[in-house]
């Protein structure tokens, strides 16, 4: 009688698993629109907004951090959605995905962190 109710459980949890893929992969796709955004801007702005720029390794900084955290928003978007194509199942590399969702994480905060310094060094010389 209780491999019923483990088949169920089982149905469930996979389907908690598959939302929590979900969310997961949302949340890399909004980060990674930001840093592309924020690339595109500094690429274009940073030049014509402050006329002679001091710190500009903080630019630097900044574009690399937002790099990496788009590249790690790719392995996990890739990672999770090869998973849930597998119906949730883990894959290689899913055990790697939520590590990979926290570098993301720290890379953008790296980015921004460096954006705003720069940011504030310029407007208050």
């Amino acid at each position: 009688m209780s491999s019923p109710s483990l088949s169920a459980e089982s149905k469930n949890n996979q389907s908690v698993i598959v939302e929590v893929y979900k969310a997961s992969i949302d949340y890399a796709k909004h980060l990674t629109t930001l840093c592309t955004g924020l690339i595109v801007i500094l690429a274009a702005f940073v030049e014509k907004v402050f006329s002679t720029p001091i710190w500009k390794a903080l630019v630097a900084v900044s574009i690399v951090g937002f790099t990496i955290s788009i590249l790690c928003g790719v392995f996990v978007h890739r990672t999770l959605a090869h998973s849930m194509a597998a119906g949730g199942k883990p894959v290689p590399g899913t055990d790697l995905a939520g590590k990979a969702l926290v570098w993301m994480l720290f890379w953008f905060a790296i980015g921004i962190l460096s954006l705003a310094v720069f940011a504030v060094r310029n407007l208050y010389r």
